[in-house]
């Protein structure tokens, strides 16, 4: 197993259990941030082989057009697009987008892990377990899932905050 360059602080615990996050800097040696990179760079690039992955900005410009044409297309994947973008119009609440003319894409996809197997090594036996059973306080953990969220700069859409 992969060793973390640094270990957890319990300040850092500490603030994951207050606020639900944490920024950790320095935790990943560079050649594990390397193969991060690269698992990304190969989810970002087979994005549309994924059945749960979705381009956010693509979605939100059919939204603001009321395409729901385009909506119901990219709807076969994780989410009722269209079902969501019909109820968010009836609540009549504006699209969670910056002021920003910028050209950046927002991507998400779910279920990384199954497609690009350096990620699915990350997860499973990197330095990401020992991670996530640091903030757990636990001696092991369960891989159950995974998701991602790419903002390339000069994306509009935010990403609504949940813990």
């Amino acid at each position: 197993m992969t060793k973390l360059a640094r270990p957890i602080t319990r300040d850092e615990v500490h603030t994951y259990n207050r606020a639900g996050f944490v920024l950790l800097r320095g935790v990943l040696d560079l050649q594990t941030v390397n193969r991060f990179r690269r698992s990304m760079d190969q989810a970002i690039a087979s994005l549309a082989d994924s059945p749960a992955g979705y381009n956010v900005s693509e979605v939100t410009r059919a939204a603001e057009a009321c395409d729901f044409d385009a909506l119901q297309s990219n709807s076969d994947g994780q989410h009722d697009l269209a079902g969501m973008v019909a109820h968010i119009k009836a609540t009549e609440k504006p699209l969670l987008l910056d002021p920003v003319e910028g050209k950046g894409s927002f991507l998400l996809d779910t279920g990384v892990a199954a497609r690009i197997r350096e990620f699915r090594k990350l997860c499973l036996s990197g330095v990401l377990p020992e991670i996530a059973a640091a903030f757990l306080d636990s001696e092991a953990v369960n891989f159950f899932g995974d998701q991602i969220f790419v903002k390339e700069p000069g994306t509009r859409e935010r990403t609504a905050f949940h813990r």
